[in-house]
Order: C-alpha cells, then structure tokens, then sequence
C-alpha cells in the first residue's frame, strides 16, 4: 500500500481552490481536492513505472559488461565501431553550418549496423 502524504495534498488543495477563485474560475474545494489526489497518484505511478525501468536497464548494464569480460576481442571490435560512429569515419570534424554527405551518412548507418550484430552475437554467446 502507498503511502500519501495527506498534508502536502491538502495544502495544495487549497493554494489551487484560492488561486480559482481569484481568477474566477468556478471550481469548488472538493473538485481541486480531487484533482491534486489524481496527480499524486499519477506521480507515484510514475515513480514506481521509473524505479522499475531503471533496474531493468541496470541488469540489462550488468549482463551485458559480464558478456564483454568474458569476450574481449568481441568487445575490443564493439569498442572500436562505437569510436568509428561517435567521432566519424573521416577523422575530420565538420565546421559549423556543414553537414555530413549521404556516403557518410550511409557508412555511419552500415557501421551502427554491424555494431548491434556484434552486441546481438555477444549476448547470444553469453
């Protein structure tokens, strides 16, 4: 069972409920007392929805820096793909307002390509 804290809901209840009413707006305590109930429990559920996406992602992490100790010259060629597509093929960086030709853009493609097959067959192996 969640807990709320009740005390933080009610205040914001009624900093809404006075900021309607200086507005004009004609809402009553008890519809803003059901909204603010409506986004604390979206915030734990989003919370919750978070905390469970990062420990996937965390295992995810960990299998896969196990699956690269146990193959190294698998993961030396991973290393070197991933310099290849952060940094560039070329070895030159392009100056302000240039852009990156469709040769560049399709070796970049191909290179991201082989990197996921190379992380697929590691993951397989392991």
């Amino acid at each position: 069972m969640t807990n709320y804290n009740k005390s933080e809901i009610m205040k914001k209840a009624w900093s809404d409920f006075r900021e309607a009413k200086r507005y004009n707006l004609n809402r009553t305590f008890g519809h803003c007392l059901r909204l603010v109930w409506t986004q604390a429990k979206a915030s734990i559920a989003e919370a919750q929805k978070r905390q469970a996406i990062a420990a996937e992602y965390a295992a995810r992490q960990a299998e896969r820096a196990e699956a690269l100790a146990r193959n190294p010259e698998l993961a030396a060629k991973i290393e070197k793909l991933s310099y290849a597509i952060n940094f560039g093929t070329r070895g030159t960086s392009h100056g302000k307002g240039s852009f990156a030709t469709c040769e560049e853009i399709f070796r970049t493609h191909d290179l991201i390509a082989e990197k996921q097959r190379l992380e697929s067959m590691l993951l397989e192996v392991a």
